[in-house]
Parts: C-alpha cells; structure tokens; sequence
C-alpha cells in the first residue's frame, strides 16, 4: 500500500512537471533571426533561441557543410555538421492521389484565411535587405523588382534597399530578420481551422468508390 502510494506521487510529480513543460513552450515565445548573404555563394545563419537564450537552436552555412548546433542552459548539446545522404535513383512509378477536384471551394478559402493568419503570427518584427541584382534577362530583374514592391508594402518598417542591374548579371544581397513565434496562438488557430464545419466535411469525407462491371 504504501509503495503504491509512493509510485502514484511520484507519477503526479512527472506529469506536474509534464504540463509545467508544456505551458511554458506554449506562452514564452521562441525568438528567431536570420543573417544571410548571397554573393558568390551563399552564407547564413538561423537561430532560434527561447527563455533569454537557455534553449538555442542554430544552423549556419558557410563555405562547407550546413551545420546544426543545441545548446540547453548554456551547455553544447549537440554541435555537428548536416550530412545529406545520396540515395541511388530508383525509378518508381506512383500515382497521385491528389485530385484539386475533391477540394470544395470553401476548404481553399478557409486555408488560405489560415495561411495568412499564420502568416501574420510568425513575420518578422525587423527586416533588413541591401544590395543589388540583376539577371541575363532583364524582365526577370523587372519581374523581381515588382515582387520587392509588394514586400515592401506588406513590411512598411522594414529596410530595404535593393537596387536592379539590368545591364549586368550580378547577385549581391545581406540580409537581417528577426521576430518571434508564439505557440498558444498557432495551436488556438489551428484548433479554430479544424472546428470549422467546411474544413472537417471536406477532409475527413470518405472517398467515393467507383463500381466497375
């Protein structure tokens, strides 16, 4: 009796700590930042960081390999290089499935509404473009340069200055961004898409069977 009593506390205490876990990743948010340059090659850093850094996840690229480091309390977790693995190449012969038919309208509505609430939630809080561009073709400078004026419309803080080329090929781009990610709030607009009526008829419907004689 009694060491049953003591396995129970000691069960009540891991979930405690459990959900304490959890309600912390869900409600302090992760900090995110991006330095990038692209010249010759391309170089960049990625870092996610959370609780004023304790919890730090980074990958950067250079000259060699991409590279993954964690870091918890400070403390290296894991610090090494991403190996990609060459499968050998198999021809295989699959067949879609996917059918932009059996989407109802309402369903592409509704997850284009939460592409650009999640949108909303995760862009970044500071950005920071500068260099110069320019292609072989000078409407896909032209084509750039309209797609430039849209993001900047949709960041009007942001700082961007990017100038065309269009007499030479030329790729020379830094940039800085930096934001945060809120948890609760993707999980409270993930959880609203799947409650609504539209989204659940339209992707947990059974398929339709075809009978053939």
């Amino acid at each position: 009796m009694v060491i049953g009593f003591i396995i129970f506390n000691i069960l009540m205490i891991i979930v405690c700590i459990l959900l304490f876990i959890l309600l912390l990743l869900l409600f302090i948010p992760f900090q995110y930042s991006f330095i990038g340059r692209i010249n010759n090659s391309v170089e960049g850093l990625i870092e996610i960081s959370w609780i004023f850094g304790l919890t730090k996840f980074t990958i950067s690229k250079d000259e060699k390999k991409p590279k993954l480091k964690i870091k918890i309390l400070k403390l290296n977790i894991y610090n090494k290089e991403i190996i990609k693995k060459n499968h050998p190449n198999k021809e295989k012969k699959s067949k879609s499935r996917f059918n932009s038919r059996s989407f109802g309208k309402e369903l592409l509505i509704e997850l284009l509404k939460f592409i650009k609430d999640i949108f909303n939630l995760v862009k970044p809080r500071y950005l920071k473009v500068i260099g110069v561009y320019g292609f072989e073709d000078p409407s896909l400078t032209g084509i750039l340069l309209g797609l430039i004026s849209i993001i900047e419309e949709s960041f009007p803080k942001a700082e961007i200055n990017l100038k065309p080329a269009f007499d030479e090929k030329i790729i020379n781009i830094e940039a800085q961004v930096g934001g945060e990610i809120k948890l609760y709030l993707l999980c409270y607009r993930t959880l609203k898409l799947f409650m609504k009526k539209e989204v659940r008829q339209n992707l947990f419907k059974k398929p339709k069977t075809v009978e053939t004689f």
